[in-house]
C-alpha cells in the first residue's frame, strides 16, 4: 500500500517555478529547478555525468551545467529540444544587441518569409504573420 508523505526540504511553495533561463518557455510538466538542483547536489559532485532520458525543456540539463556537471539529454519532442538548446547555449549578448539594433533600423524595408504552415491564419493575424516572417528572414540571413 502506498502512503503519501511530504518532505519539507522539497517543498518550494511560494518560490516561482521559473527563474533565469528557465523562463524562456513555460513548457508543461516542468520540474521545479530547485528540486532538480537539490537532487543533483545530493547525488553527484562536480565533473560527474548526468543523464536525463526524458529531458523535456532541459531543466535538468541546465541545472547540471550550472552545477559544473556534464549533462546529456534525450527527448523525442522537437519543440522541447529546441527550448533545451536555447536554454543551455551561451550567447554573445553584445552581438545580439547589435543585431536587434540592425533589425529595428531595417524593419520597415524588410521582406517577409512566411513558411507554409497549415492553418497559420487561424493562430495569427495577417500583421503578426508578416512580422514573424520578417524576423524569420532576418534570422535566416545571419551568417554567424
Amino acid at each position: 500500500m502506498y502512503t503519501r508523505t511530504r518532505r519539507e526540504e522539497y517543498d518550494y511553495r511560494g518560490t516561482p517555478l521559473t527563474f533565469g533561463r528557465h523562463k524562456i518557455h513555460n513548457y508543461p510538466a516542468m520540474l521545479h529547478y530547485l528540486l532538480v538542483r537539490d537532487l543533483i547536489n545530493s547525488y553527484s559532485k562536480a565533473g560527474d555525468n548526468i543523464l536525463d532520458p526524458f529531458c523535456g525543456s532541459g531543466v535538468t540539463i541546465l541545472e547540471s551545467l550550472l552545477l559544473d556537471r556534464n549533462s546529456y539529454g534525450i527527448e523525442i519532442n522537437p519543440l522541447a529540444l529546441l527550448i533545451a538548446k536555447v536554454k543551455t547555449t551561451d550567447y554573445d549578448w553584445d552581438k545580439i544587441i547589435k543585431l536587434l539594433t540592425i533589425l529595428e533600423k531595417k524593419w520597415e524595408t524588410l521582406d517577409s518569409a512566411t513558411p507554409a504552415v497549415t492553418n497559420l491564419e487561424f493562430w495569427y493575424s495577417p500583421n503578426t504573420i508578416n512580422e514573424l516572417g520578417k524576423i524569420r528572414l532576418f534570422i535566416q540571413n545571419i551568417t554567424d
